[in-house]
Order: structure tokens, then C-alpha cells, then sequence
């Protein structure tokens, strides 16, 4: 089966970059959070535990969070730059990114979830060791050898029940390596991410965090937690989450939708840099008036459409070899399959999956459309724009996408994956 990247035309992913790169990306691309970003970083401490980040399902969480580690990762001289460039002073805390987040799943025990945790940094330590050897500005021997003996420990724990190393064991095991991080690399500790807490049920995932507050939420170990906007009232509402909310810094911080304009300054810095990539397809002019009628569309939640989109796209594709023998029936067919089967989306909370099913079995007038040639995303609007007359857009928003993602993908694809 092809990739989604390889059928809209790319050779690999369009976000495969070596390294720190992924989150200079985000960066160079970050427009219209200034004021975030300033309220964020007057609270980060790399010993206060816990924070945060919370918004609507494609505000543009994970993107907020990438700029932020790659801000905190620079040397005194980038930060230096920074402040010039955006007006954005502060002192560095000089942190070590996290290049693999984690997520909770409902079976979770903390012995599983440290696991997860301990991984992640090991991870995150070999991207850094392999960046900063190349200019020889880490000592990495002593970390080298720290984190080589905790892979041979957690690799023997795994594949032999009688070495099981229990909870205790395994956070002397991470304080020692966040120990390790600070002793031999010029960072003051080391981010962990939690990236899923807006479709994992609350009562779960307060149960998890709760028992991961005395072993993970620990100097030195910067945790980010990404969720739906209200979480932190949510976890002060419970017994186990009054318990996690003592680490918290601060309360959360909340990210609104962008205006119009900071959204297509976003598209048109994106262009700029990924037009740098050789793999990327050819530039195609960006049509303001499009955007403008789907940000109107949307009520400003553009990401959250194309993250429809690209899901469906991603789901139609496990079943069709190519993109161009997708029809906005078939499409539709086989999606509304996939969601009753409520497997194959996990990336989707069950409101959002009843939204779905919603839209599907009450699917918008599809003859009124057949005889639109699927041949431009432009039909995309068109039928958007007689929904905005119906007055039916929060609902048959969705519908509208089951019906063209795939050729509004194609049409986007320049685009779509990489606000």
C-alpha cells in the first residue's frame, strides 16, 4: 500500500528531517503566538513538573510545543539572534527537546507507562548525541555508557520475567539518567511530552497521572501535557487530580484559533520553506480567496477540517492502491466502514466518532453533486458555500469532507498536511 505522502507525489515524508530539524521547522513557520509563547516561558522551569497546553482539537497544540523546545534548545548566542529577530526575551533554560512523545492508553499500569517514559528519553539522548557529536560540543562517553547499561537493563527486563525490574528500580533509573543529562550535556534537564489527553477519558487518564505524579513528575524531566481546553478544571475536580495539580505550573495554557491573516502568513512561510525541500512537488499558487472562504467555512478551525481530511484520505487509501481511483462515494462507503468499526481511527475521540456517524448516516443530497466532476478542489467550496445558505456547516462540515477529502487532498496537498 502506498503511503498518503507517496500518493499525493512525494518520495518520503515532507516532515522527515534529521534531528533538532523538525522543530526549526515549526519555528520558522511560528506566526501569531507571541503573546503565548511569553506566557509560557515566564512559568517554564525544568524542576516545576508539570504544564499545560490546551486547545481545540487542531489549534495548533503540537506545532506551539515543537517551537517551544526548539527555542529552549538554542546556545546563548541563537538566543541572542532570537530576541532581535522577535522580541521575544528571556532567559534560556537550555533543555533537551523530546523527539518521541508519549501517549496513554487505558490499560496503562505506571510499570508500562515508566517504561514508555524511560524509552522516550533514551531516544531523545541519541537524537541530541548525534546532532552535537558532529561539531564535538557534548562529552557523551560517560552518558554513552549511563544510557547504553539502562538500555541493556530495560532490554533484559523485557524479554526475561524473572528480571522484571520493578517501579522503584526504574525511577533510580531515571533520576540517575536525568542526573547523567545535566552532569555531561550543557542542558538543565530534559522534556517529556504527553501528547493524547484530549482523547484518552479523563477518568483515566487522572488515574494514570495520578500514579505517575511521585515518579515522573520530578526535577529535571519538563513535562508538557497537550489536552482540551478546560483540563485543568477537570483534574482539580476529582480526588486523584487535586494530587497532580499541585505540580502543575501555573494553571494551562490555553491556545485560541488564529485570525485569517496570521493563517495564511502561516501557508505562505510554509511554502517558503518546504519549497527548499527537493522532495516536495512543485509550488502551486495559493488562492487567498479559497482560503479566506475556508477559514470562514470552518469558524477558523481549519487544521481540524484537514485533519479530517488527511485521516479519511489515510483510511481510503489502506483500501484503494491510488489516490486517483477514489471516488467521493467510495470514499464515503468505505469511511463509514472504518468508523463503525471505531479501530481504525484511534486518533479520534467517540464524540468525534459520533460526529462522524452523524454525517454519514445522514449523508448530504449526493445526487445534487453528481454531476460536479471531482477535478477541483474548488467544487469543495462551492458546496461549503451552499451549506453556509442552508445554515448547516457545523454539522455537514464534516460531511462535505467524507464526500471530497480525496480530491480536495489532492488539490491541497501542497498545503493540507503542513499547516
Amino acid at each position: 500500500m502506498p503511503s498518503y505522502y507517496e500518493s499525493l507525489g512525494y518520495k518520503r515524508s515532507p516532515f522527515f528531517r534529521e534531528a533538532l530539524e523538525p522543530y526549526k521547522t515549526d519555528f520558522e513557520v511560528f506566526i501569531g503566538r507571541t503573546k503565548d509563547v511569553r506566557n509560557f516561558l515566564s512559568i517554564l522551569n525544568p524542576d516545576s513538573g508539570v504544564h499545560l497546553i490546551s486547545g481545540k482539537r487542531g489549534v495548533g497544540k503540537t506545532s506551539f510545543v515543537n517551537a517551544i523546545q526548539y527555542m529552549t534548545s538554542l546556545s546563548a548566542e541563537e538566543i541572542k539572534n532570537l530576541n532581535e529577530q522577535y522580541k521575544i526575551h528571556y532567559y534560556p533554560e537550555n533543555m533537551l527537546p523530546c523527539f518521541r512523545k508519549i501517549q496513554l492508553e487505558e490499560d496503562d499500569s505506571i510499570d508500562k507507562v515508566l517504561l514508555k517514559v524511560i524509552s522516550s528519553i533514551i531516544f531523545s539522548l541519541d537524537q541530541f548525541l548525534r546532532e552535537k557529536q558532529k561539531n564535538g560540543t557534548v562529552s557523551s562517553d560517560p552518558i554513552r555508557q549511563e544510557r547504553e547499561e539502562f538500555q541493556k537493563l530495560i532490554a533484559s527486563s523485557l524479554s526475561n520475567a524473572e528480571k522484571k525490574i520493578d517501579v522503584n528500580t526504574k525511577y533510580d533509573l531515571l533520576t540517575r539518567l536525568i542526573s547523567s543529562i545535566k552532569s555531561n550535556t550543557p542542558r538543565n534537564g530534559i522534556y517529556l511530552v504527553i501528547d493524547n489527553l484530549d482523547i484518552v477519558d479523563i477518568a483515566v487518564s487522572t488515574r494514570i497521572l495520578n500514579e505517575l505524579r511521585d515518579y515522573v513528575f520530578i526535577p529535571g524531566l519538563c513535562t508538557i501535557m497537550m489536552g482540551p481546553e478546560g483540563i485543568y478544571t477537570d483534574l482539580r475536580s476529582t480526588v486523584d487530580g487535586a494530587r497532580i495539580i499541585d505540580r502543575v505550573a501555573g494553571q494551562e495554557n490555553i491556545l485560541h484559533a488564529l485570525d485569517v491573516d496570521e493563517t495564511i502568513q502561516i501557508l505562505n512561510a510554509r511554502r517558503i520553506v518546504f519549497a527548499k525541500d527537493k522532495q516536495h512537488p512543485p509550488d502551486i499558487p495559493l488562492d487567498l480567496n479559497y482560503v479566506r472562504d475556508l477559514y470562514s467555512i470552518t469558524g477558523g478551525q481549519m487544521r481540524l477540517l484537514f485533519k479530517l481530511c488527511e485521516t479519511i484520505c489515510t483510511t481510503v487509501l489502506s483500501q484503494y492502491p491510488s489516490i486517483t481511483s477514489i471516488s467521493g462515494e467510495n470514499a464515503a462507503t468505505y469511511l463509514k466502514t472504518v468508523v463503525q468499526n471505531e479501530t481504525k481511527i484511534s486518533s479520534y475521540s467517540k464524540k468525534e466518532l459520533e460526529f462522524l456517524k452523524a454525517c454519514l448516516d445522514k449523508p448530504m443530497r449526493p445526487k445534487e453533486y453528481n454531476n460536479l466532476k471531482l477535478d477541483s478542489g474548488m467544487h469543495f467550496i462551492r458546496i461549503a458555500n451552499r451549506l453556509i445558505q442552508d445554515e448547516l456547516i457545523t454539522k455537514q462540515m464534516v460531511g462535505v469532507a467524507v464526500y471530497y477529502a480525496p480530491t480536495a487532498l489532492l488539490n491541497l496537498s501542497r498545503y493540507v498536511g503542513l499547516i
